[in-house]
């Protein structure tokens, strides 16, 4: 074979091996889009959507306590699937969250049935989370890992991630402007059941995308650290859960990721929530909501972007990427802004909001994929999916509590406040001792 015919065949496989991954990234970023929609595609329309079911409103919380339960009952034990056969562990995702889906549509008005869509549904999402981690978080780093080199890293598990809120984003908006507030309640049980069936459907191409294009890994490793032997999972667990510095972390970039990353995320899950709850009685339309709702959602998603790409080029140079600089600067937009929003909502004219909801979802949510990889960074070798495991399953006890708290009576007209509380501790903690180690980054440039 000729020297030519040779460098074109290489020049043909690396082509292919780059579309190939970014095919893979999209798939998975379809079917975690689709599979948080159930999640609040009923917060715009709270009580009616409890007349469709027959319950009392606070009794249609537990559709979003479902996802947190499920979670950290369940995400321990999909560590090691993934870690054996990523490919068939997400094809079996992409399945399990297609049939949830069908279950709630095929119940119709059966709470009960919903329930056990919504707990199917779970299961999958117990995976899809921590997927882009798989360097890093759960979901998002492995794939991120094993298919990404470490210039493209970051951008990878922040597209994997913010998939999540895109699809947050779209339910919310596209339920609030579907339902009108002077439809009958026939006409709402109809447009209920027809949204239902739009996110079953949708669900079912993202199946159909993970079965096509899904693989395990590229023909070649993309970055030395799938090379590097990692830590046992019990390894993994023990050194997150008595290392002190660790633990502190995971409580504060949990309640900010991890000891203040945790809260921090569990806090960016339920706001969406919370806005419903805080705005309406303040006498803002449905529409606005939703747009507000939009705002933080899409503006955390953009900003986030952008400081992955910037990120991701100082590791292309071989520096070593500012990851704390970012998080510091993110989780104090949130808090300024989350304390401001407690104390002036009542006086805000619309726009006022929109810009206050823009800052909050950069404060809330940009920083996370940040944080991932810095925890990760700071206890490499540790298994990239079990850390990303731990920190999810603090947040999602955070969210379950928080958004058990705002829906009751006593508390919902304090939703903010809440907030405010949770989050301060590991904001303190992060903004005046949070320091990233670079490890993977040492070993791997």
């Amino acid at each position: 074979m000729s020297k030519e015919v040779v460098i074109v065949e290489f020049y043909a496989n690396q082509i292919k091996s780059s579309f190939q991954k970014w095919l893979v990234l999209f798939s998975y970023s379809i079917i975690a889009m689709a599979n948080v929609m159930q999640l609040v595609s009923y917060s715009p329309i709270w009580e009616s959507a409890a007349i469709y079911y027959g319950i009392p409103p606070q009794d249609l919380q537990w559709i979003g306590n479902m996802y947190y339960i499920t979670f950290f009952v369940l995400a321990p034990f999909c560590i090691k699937p993934l870690l054996v056969r990523l490919d068939i562990s997400m094809h079996l995702i992409g399945v399990i969250s297609a049939l949830g889906a069908w279950i709630i549509w095929i119940g119709g008005q059966s709470y009960l049935m919903t329930m056990i869509g919504l707990f199917i549904i779970g299961i999958s999402d117990a995976m899809i989370l921590i997927v882009p981690v798989c360097n890093q978080i759960v979901n998002n780093q492995v794939l991120s890992e094993k298919w990404f080199s470490i210039y493209q890293r970051l951008l990878a598990t922040s597209l994997g991630s913010f998939f999540q809120y895109i699809g947050m984003a779209f339910a919310y908006g596209f339920s609030s402007f579907y339902f009108d507030i002077t439809d009958e309640q026939s006409i709402v049980n109809t447009k209920i059941n027809e949204m239902n069936l739009i996110i079953a459907i949708f669900n079912t191409v993202g199946a159909v995308l993970l079965l096509m294009f899904f693989r395990n890994r590229p023909p070649h490793p993309a970055s030395n650290s799938d090379n590097i032997v990692k830590d046992t999972i019990w390894k993994s667990t023990v050194k997150m859960l008595t290392q002190e510095e660790s633990v502190i972390d995971l409580l504060s970039l949990g309640i900010c990721k991890s000891i203040k990353l945790l809260k921090v995320i569990g806090l960016g899950w339920v706001y969406t929530t919370i806005i419903s709850f805080e705005l309406y009685p303040f006498g803002y339309t449905q529409a606005e909501v939703a747009i507000n709702g939009t705002v933080y959602q899409i503006s955390g998603v953009a900003v986030g972007l952008w400081a992955s790409i910037k990120l991701d080029s100082q590791a292309k140079q071989g520096i070593q990427p500012d990851y704390d600089r970012y998080i510091k600067i993110f989780t104090s937009i949130g808090m300024i802004t989350l304390i401001l929003e407690a104390f002036i909502i009542e006086y805000l004219e619309f726009w006022m909001l929109l810009f206050v909801n823009f800052a909050m979802g950069v404060g809330l949510n940009s920083f996370y994929p940040i944080a991932i990889q810095a925890y990760i960074e700071k206890l490499y070798p540790a298994s990239e999916l079990v850390l990303v495991t731990g920190l999810l399953c603090l947040a999602n006890m955070v969210g379950f509590v928080l958004n058990y708290l705002i829906v009751l009576p006593e508390f919902e007209q304090f939703g903010l406040w809440i907030g405010c509380l949770t989050i301060t501790p590991g904001y303190l903690y992060i903004l005046l001792n949070y320091k990233t180690k670079y490890r993977r980054f040492e070993q791997e440039i």
